[in-house]
C-alpha cells in the first residue's frame, strides 16, 4: 500500500518523500542505492539533539514519477529494517529539513571526526568524574 498526500495545494512541488525507520548507521549512499531507479537530488538524513541519528531521512527526487518509483519500495528492506515510504510536500521538506541544511544548501552535519571527538570528550569527562569520585571517597574514610 502506499501512503499519499491528501489535497495536494497547486502551487507546491511533489518531488519530495521522507523515509522512516532507517537503521541507524544509514548513508547517503544507502539511501541513493535504496532508491536506485530514482534520479534523487538531495537526501538529508536526520539527527536529534545530541547528533545521534533519528532513523529518518528526506529525499528531494527529480520529477514525479521519481516519487512514484520511489513508493514503489515502502516495506522494502534497507539491511535489516524495512523502510516506510512517504510523499510529503516541498513545505514540509523545508520546514523538517531547515535546520539539516545551510543556507548555502550544504547538509549541515557534523563529521565522523567531530562525533568521535565528541564521544572522546565525554569518556574524558567520565574519567574525570570517576577520579573525582574516588578521591572524595578516599576523603570520607579518612
Amino acid at each position: 500500500k502506499h501512503i499519499r498526500k491528501l489535497d495536494k495545494p497547486d502551487t507546491e512541488e511533489n518531488t519530495f518523500i521522507r523515509l522512516r525507520g532507517l537503521v541507524w548507521s544509514a548513508t547517503e549512499e544507502d539511501i541513493k542505492t535504496f532508491l536506485h531507479d530514482c534520479n534523487v537530488k538531495e537526501v538529508v538524513l536526520t539527527t536529534n539533539d545530541r547528533g545521534r541519528p533519528t532513523g529518518n531521512a528526506f529525499v528531494h527526487l527529480d520529477t514525479e514519477a521519481d516519487v512514484e518509483k520511489a513508493m514503489a519500495h515502502n516495506r522494502e528492506y534497507l539491511r535489516e529494517r524495512f523502510v516506510l515510504v512517504e510523499e510529503i510536500y516541498e513545505a514540509q521538506y523545508i520546514r523538517e529539513t531547515k535546520e539539516f541544511v545551510s543556507q548555502t544548501g550544504n547538509v549541515n552535519m557534523k563529521s565522523e571526526t567531530e562525533l568521535e571527538g565528541n564521544l572522546d570528550n565525554g569518556k574524558e569527562a567520565k574519567k574525570r568524574k570517576t577520579e573525582k569520585d574516588e578521591i572524595a571517597d578516599h576523603m570520607e574514610c579518612n
